[in-house]
């Protein structure tokens, strides 16, 4: 019975150790995995502060840009509105001088016509 007893006794003691080692493992593997996932939020919160930086980057790229095209669109009605007056401006000079040139022509014919030829 005593024998029966240490044995007994002994494979308890084997469970316990293993059992010790099993849990050892399993506390080792789990925070190895807590760490993984503490390393991993850590990646992803670099990527996100990236993707962010990089955001408001183009962003601000973008927003350059735009102005810049409204910039170019007022510089433009601009310069047209010149271009339109400078080009009204030669059509009323031609105008007039078309009228100037058809008085003088009648002038002339007048002229030519009157048999005083004054």
């Amino acid at each position: 019975l005593d024998e029966k007893q240490k044995k007994l006794e002994e494979k308890m003691k084997q469970f316990e150790e293993e059992r010790e080692r099993f849990l050892a493992q399993q506390s080792k593997r789990e925070q190895e995995f807590q760490e993984f996932q503490a390393q991993e939020g850590e990646k992803l919160k670099d990527r996100d502060e990236d993707r962010q930086k990089r955001d408001d980057e183009i962003n601000e790229q973008l927003k350059m840009l735009e102005d810049d095209n409204k910039h170019l669109h007022g510089r433009l009605k601009s310069e047209q509105l010149d271009a339109n007056i400078k080009l009204k401006n030669k059509d009323a000079t031609i105008e007039q001088l078309q009228k100037e040139l058809v008085d003088l022509k009648k002038e002339l014919k007048e002229r030519d016509a009157d048999p005083n030829g004054i």
